[in-house]
Protein backbone atom coordinates (compact mmCIF):
# COMPACT_ATOMS: atom_id res chain seq x y z
CA UNK A 1 0.00 0.00 0.00
CA UNK A 2 1.50 3.34 -1.01
CA UNK A 3 0.54 5.06 2.27
CA UNK A 4 2.39 2.47 4.35
CA UNK A 5 5.35 2.58 1.99
CA UNK A 6 5.50 6.34 2.45
CA UNK A 7 5.36 6.06 6.24
CA UNK A 8 8.03 3.35 6.35
CA UNK A 9 10.14 5.37 3.91
CA UNK A 10 9.98 8.30 6.32
CA UNK A 11 11.19 6.07 9.16
CA UNK A 12 14.08 4.79 7.03
CA UNK A 13 14.92 8.40 6.16
CA UNK A 14 15.01 9.23 9.88
CA UNK A 15 17.43 6.36 10.48
CA UNK A 16 19.67 7.68 7.68
CA UNK A 17 19.50 11.19 9.14
CA UNK A 18 20.37 9.88 12.61
CA UNK A 19 23.37 7.98 11.25
CA UNK A 20 24.49 11.07 9.37
CA UNK A 21 24.20 13.24 12.49
CA UNK A 22 26.19 10.74 14.54
CA UNK A 23 28.87 10.39 11.86
CA UNK A 24 29.20 14.15 11.47
CA UNK A 25 29.29 14.65 15.24
CA UNK A 26 32.00 12.02 15.67
CA UNK A 27 34.03 13.55 12.84
CA UNK A 28 33.63 17.00 14.37
CA UNK A 29 34.83 15.83 17.79
CA UNK A 30 37.70 13.75 16.40
CA UNK A 31 38.95 16.64 14.29
CA UNK A 32 38.12 19.61 16.46
CA UNK A 33 40.33 22.66 16.28
CA UNK A 34 42.01 22.07 19.65
CA UNK A 35 43.25 18.71 18.41
CA UNK A 36 44.19 19.41 14.80
CA UNK A 37 44.60 16.42 12.57
CA UNK A 38 47.57 18.08 10.88
CA UNK A 39 49.59 18.17 14.10
CA UNK A 40 51.95 15.20 13.92
CA UNK A 41 53.48 15.30 17.41
CA UNK A 42 51.60 12.50 19.17
CA UNK A 43 53.92 12.26 22.15
CA UNK A 44 52.17 11.99 25.53
CA UNK A 45 50.75 15.33 26.56
CA UNK A 46 50.61 16.79 23.05
CA UNK A 47 47.38 18.16 21.66
CA UNK A 48 47.37 15.63 18.82
CA UNK A 49 47.80 12.70 21.22
CA UNK A 50 44.53 13.54 22.93
CA UNK A 51 42.69 14.10 19.65
CA UNK A 52 39.34 12.32 19.76
CA UNK A 53 39.67 11.33 23.40
CA UNK A 54 39.06 14.53 25.30
CA UNK A 55 37.90 17.47 23.25
CA UNK A 56 39.45 20.77 24.18
CA UNK A 57 37.39 23.03 26.40
CA UNK A 58 37.43 25.68 23.69
CA UNK A 59 35.74 23.30 21.28
CA UNK A 60 32.85 22.26 23.47
CA UNK A 61 30.42 24.85 22.16
CA UNK A 62 32.37 26.83 19.60
CA UNK A 63 35.22 26.59 17.22
CA UNK A 64 35.78 25.63 13.63
CA UNK A 65 33.22 22.86 13.40
CA UNK A 66 31.20 23.60 16.50
CA UNK A 67 32.89 20.91 18.56
CA UNK A 68 30.48 19.20 20.91
CA UNK A 69 27.64 21.45 19.79
CA UNK A 70 26.96 19.10 16.90
CA UNK A 71 26.30 16.31 19.40
CA UNK A 72 23.53 18.38 20.94
CA UNK A 73 21.86 18.33 17.52
CA UNK A 74 21.57 14.58 17.97
CA UNK A 75 20.10 15.17 21.43
CA UNK A 76 17.43 17.37 19.84
CA UNK A 77 16.74 14.97 16.97
CA UNK A 78 16.23 11.64 18.76
CA UNK A 79 13.24 12.59 20.93
CA UNK A 80 11.43 14.02 17.92
CA UNK A 81 12.32 11.02 15.76
CA UNK A 82 11.17 8.60 18.48
CA UNK A 83 7.87 10.45 18.82
CA UNK A 84 7.31 10.32 15.07
CA UNK A 85 8.25 6.62 14.90
CA UNK A 86 5.77 5.73 17.65
CA UNK A 87 3.04 7.78 15.96
CA UNK A 88 3.77 6.01 12.67
CA UNK A 89 3.60 2.56 14.26
CA UNK A 90 0.36 3.52 16.02
CA UNK A 91 -1.14 4.80 12.76
CA UNK A 92 -0.08 1.75 10.75
CA UNK A 93 -1.24 -0.74 13.38
CA UNK A 94 -4.42 1.16 14.27
CA UNK A 95 -7.03 -0.99 16.05
CA UNK A 96 -5.17 -4.11 15.00
CA UNK A 97 -2.67 -3.41 17.77
CA UNK A 98 -5.40 -3.76 20.38
CA UNK A 99 -7.34 -6.59 18.74
CA UNK A 100 -4.37 -8.82 17.97
CA UNK A 101 -4.99 -12.42 18.99
CA UNK A 102 -2.58 -14.31 21.22
CA UNK A 103 -0.35 -17.28 20.48
CA UNK A 104 -2.88 -19.41 22.37
CA UNK A 105 -5.59 -18.24 19.97
CA UNK A 106 -3.49 -19.42 17.02
CA UNK A 107 -3.22 -22.86 18.61
CA UNK A 108 -6.91 -23.13 19.56
CA UNK A 109 -8.67 -25.70 17.34
CA UNK A 110 -11.89 -23.65 17.03
CA UNK A 111 -10.24 -20.53 15.55
CA UNK A 112 -6.85 -21.73 14.27
CA UNK A 113 -7.98 -22.17 10.66
CA UNK A 114 -9.78 -18.80 10.48
CA UNK A 115 -6.84 -16.94 12.03
CA UNK A 116 -4.36 -18.62 9.70
CA UNK A 117 -6.50 -17.50 6.78
CA UNK A 118 -7.44 -13.96 7.82
CA UNK A 119 -4.47 -12.85 9.93
CA UNK A 120 -1.78 -13.70 7.41
CA UNK A 121 -0.16 -10.95 5.42
CA UNK A 122 0.52 -10.78 1.71
CA UNK A 123 3.92 -12.47 2.04
CA UNK A 124 3.88 -13.73 5.64
CA UNK A 125 2.21 -16.28 7.82
CA UNK A 126 -0.28 -15.44 10.54
CA UNK A 127 2.36 -16.40 13.13
CA UNK A 128 4.91 -13.96 11.72
CA UNK A 129 2.36 -11.16 11.47
CA UNK A 130 1.29 -11.82 15.05
CA UNK A 131 4.91 -11.48 16.25
CA UNK A 132 5.24 -8.15 14.40
CA UNK A 133 1.99 -6.85 15.87
CA UNK A 134 3.04 -7.89 19.37
CA UNK A 135 6.38 -6.11 18.97
CA UNK A 136 4.57 -2.98 17.72
CA UNK A 137 2.25 -3.17 20.74
CA UNK A 138 5.27 -3.40 23.05
CA UNK A 139 6.50 -0.10 21.62
CA UNK A 140 3.24 1.86 21.67
CA UNK A 141 1.09 0.33 24.39
CA UNK A 142 3.11 -1.21 27.22
CA UNK A 143 5.10 -0.03 30.21
CA UNK A 144 8.27 -1.02 28.36
CA UNK A 145 7.38 1.26 25.45
CA UNK A 146 6.49 4.10 27.79
CA UNK A 147 9.80 3.81 29.65
CA UNK A 148 11.73 3.69 26.37
CA UNK A 149 9.90 6.78 25.16
CA UNK A 150 10.77 8.66 28.37
CA UNK A 151 14.39 7.51 28.10
CA UNK A 152 14.68 8.87 24.55
CA UNK A 153 13.36 12.23 25.70
CA UNK A 154 15.53 12.64 28.77
CA UNK A 155 18.64 10.39 28.52
CA UNK A 156 20.86 13.26 27.40
CA UNK A 157 19.54 15.78 29.86
CA UNK A 158 16.83 18.37 29.81
CA UNK A 159 15.65 18.87 26.20
CA UNK A 160 14.61 22.43 26.96
CA UNK A 161 18.12 23.22 28.18
CA UNK A 162 19.54 21.67 25.02
CA UNK A 163 17.45 24.03 22.90
CA UNK A 164 18.58 27.01 24.95
CA UNK A 165 22.19 26.03 24.22
CA UNK A 166 21.42 26.59 20.54
CA UNK A 167 19.77 29.91 21.25
CA UNK A 168 23.02 31.13 22.78
CA UNK A 169 25.27 30.15 19.87
CA UNK A 170 26.76 32.17 17.05
CA UNK A 171 24.61 30.13 14.65
CA UNK A 172 21.42 31.82 15.91
CA UNK A 173 22.93 35.22 15.22
CA UNK A 174 24.01 34.04 11.75
CA UNK A 175 20.49 32.79 10.99
CA UNK A 176 19.02 36.02 12.28
CA UNK A 177 21.39 38.05 10.08
CA UNK A 178 20.49 35.93 7.03
CA UNK A 179 16.78 36.48 7.67
CA UNK A 180 17.41 40.21 8.02
CA UNK A 181 19.32 40.27 4.71
CA UNK A 182 16.38 38.55 3.01
CA UNK A 183 13.97 41.03 4.55
CA UNK A 184 16.16 43.94 3.46
CA UNK A 185 16.29 42.58 -0.11
CA UNK A 186 12.53 42.14 -0.13
CA UNK A 187 12.03 45.71 1.06
CA UNK A 188 14.36 46.98 -1.67
CA UNK A 189 12.53 45.04 -4.41
CA UNK A 190 9.13 46.14 -3.18
CA UNK A 191 10.31 49.75 -3.12
CA UNK A 192 11.46 49.40 -6.75
CA UNK A 193 8.23 47.64 -7.78
CA UNK A 194 6.01 50.18 -6.04
CA UNK A 195 7.79 53.17 -7.64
Amino acid sequence: MPRYQELLGELVGSVELAEGLLTASAHDVLNNFNHPIEEQDESPGSRAASRGVIPGVGSLFAGSGGGMLSITAVRLFFPQAMTRAIDTIRLMGSSGLILTPTEKDLAHPDVREALAKYLRGKDMSAEERLRIMKMAWDVVGTEFGGRQFMYEWFFAGDPFGSRIVYYRTKRRAQCQAMAQRLLDQTDSREAITDA
